[in-house]
């Protein structure tokens, strides 16, 4: 009796462990999209009115595990403040740049000034 309840209790654990090992991250870093700079329409337009500017950047990052935008610029004489915005081009209040993870120039101009 006690070496069948051994192997369940055993049982038992294993398949725990597999369950909790196996979970689904709570992580939306894909925005459900193949490219974001085509496929959302607010980021789109961000990038076309941005397209003359070889200052201009857009970076994508990781907030509180969620893909988040935000545009820059590298321009030496400029003053711009982080605006970052979800995948629904809703803005994300009060955020600073040490907040964001897995930061990566999403575009930039094809003849631009910066350098990262």
């Amino acid at each position: 009796m006690k070496s069948v309840l051994f192997y369940l209790g055993l049982t038992v654990m294993v398949f725990s462990v597999t369950f909790v090992s196996c979970k689904k991250e709570d992580n939306d870093n894909s925005c459900n999209v193949s490219n974001p700079t085509e496929d959302l329409v607010w980021l789109k337009e961000v990038i076309e009115a941005s397209e003359n500017d070889k200052y201009a950047y857009i970076k994508q990052a990781t907030y509180k595990r969620n893909t988040v935008f935000y545009w820059g610029s590298c321009d030496p004489a400029a003053s711009w403040a982080l605006i970052v915005k979800d995948c629904n081009g809703d803005q994300i209040g009060d955020i600073e740049n040490e907040d964001l993870k897995d930061e990566f120039v999403l575009w930039q101009h094809q003849n631009s000034l910066c350098s990262f």
